[in-house]
């Protein structure tokens, strides 16, 4: 018996052959962990002076206020659009565009949420070391998830999503 034959009978290998869902359970473990490592890394860092906590604190609050603000009226928005999706299109299709919009506001209540946690211990660790540059850990684990994701590929989104819209009105102009 050699190996690749003890691989492809292997118990856990046929699970992810046979099921989607095993590949599905082992990427969202492995990005809850990987996520909780990092929150919790930037979580033990010194969050500062008293005052800087005191500022760090206003700004949580008022970021806290100003999402709970959009959320509510993004959720009466998705509401809405899910329903005529769901009489318009097909009922799971209302369900999966509600589940997509749960998801992607949970992103963004996270994300807000270590960005305000993180900011105050960046700001220390720039008043400590002097330099706003440098090797900050808290600043570079921060940036390298949100950084080319976040804003850099915005402008190519955004492009495709025009050129995508181009060539279908082009297509229509020219089947009519």
């Amino acid at each position: 018996m050699n190996l690749w034959y003890f691989c492809n009978n292997c118990i856990f290998i046929q699970f992810l052959e046979n099921s989607m869902w095993g590949m599905v359970t082992i990427a969202v473990t492995g990005a809850l962990g990987f996520a909780f490592i990092n929150f919790y890394a930037v979580k033990r860092r010194d969050s500062g002076t008293p005052q800087m906590q005191e500022i760090a604190q206003a700004i949580q609050e008022g970021a806290d206020a100003f999402i709970r603000h959009e959320y509510r009226i993004i959720a009466a928005i998705a509401f809405v659009i899910a329903l005529l999706l769901g009489i318009l299109v097909s009922w799971y299709t209302g369900v999966a565009f509600l589940l997509g919009a749960v998801m992607s506001g949970s992103a963004g209540w996270v994300g807000m949420k270590i960005a305000t946690i993180a900011n105050v211990r960046v700001s220390n660790t720039a008043r400590l070391t002097l330099s706003m540059g440098g090797d900050s850990p808290c600043r570079f684990s921060r940036g390298k998830r949100n950084g080319p994701f976040g804003g850099r590929l915005c402008p190519v989104r955004f492009g495709s999503s025009v050129w995508s819209i181009r060539i279908y009105v082009r297509a229509s102009d020219r089947s009519s």
